[in-house]
């Protein structure tokens, strides 16, 4: 994949955000504020465009954008009613997808298979932001996190989607480094805040 690395500045959201097509970004955070600005940007701007927008984050992500999405005058009821708001336990969800430490990517495909049929009916751009692979590397699991990976990398040629991933900075050593250059190859764009 082509690949874009770029330090963001506080507050200042890249064009991506806005505007992502069907890309695959990474933005790896050290502070949970610069996510949730990006994220918002990102959901909001895809919902005032009446795009599909899902949201696959921890509870306290999704009880923070709902709250930052509500105070910026989006309907949440009518965007939920109407199907252009999805939002997911990240936790629950990919505890659905394991089998011991690692994804079991058959049921993993025909879940979000699924569910990126149901979004894609509507015929509107689809934005996914999600945070399973976050939990998987706050878990120090690199063997589920690259399967997640390789798992959504191949379901975006068959679904016009973009996919907004968000990673936490963590001690990068030994085996991290080379994770982290890992995931790095599996996006289109890197931000880093």
């Amino acid at each position: 994949m082509v690949q874009t690395t770029q330090k963001l500045t506080k507050y200042h959201i890249p064009p991506w955000f806005t505007n992502p097509g069907a890309g695959h970004v990474a933005q790896f955070y050290a502070d949970q504020r610069n996510l949730g600005v990006c994220a918002l940007e990102y959901i909001y701007s895809g919902l005032m465009r009446r795009e599909v927008c899902v949201v696959i984050a921890t509870p306290e992500k999704l009880i923070a954008l709902q709250k930052d999405l509500r105070r910026l005058g989006v309907d949440i009821s009518t965007a939920l009613a109407e199907g252009r708001y999805i939002t997911y336990d990240a936790e629950e969800l990919l505890l659905g997808f394991m089998s011991d430490r690692e994804l079991d990517e058959q049921r993993f495909n025909a879940d979000m298979t699924m569910l990126l049929r149901h979004v894609s009916a509507a015929r509107h751009p689809v934005r996914v932001f999600g945070e399973m692979a976050a939990l998987l590397r706050q878990q120090r699991n690199p063997v589920a996190l690259l399967q997640l990976e390789h798992a959504l990398e191949c379901l975006q040629p068959n679904y016009r989607f973009s996919l907004y991933c968000a990673y936490p900075i963590l001690d990068e050593r030994g085996e991290y480094t080379e994770i982290h250059q890992k995931i790095q190859q599996t996006h289109d764009h890197i931000f880093y805040c």
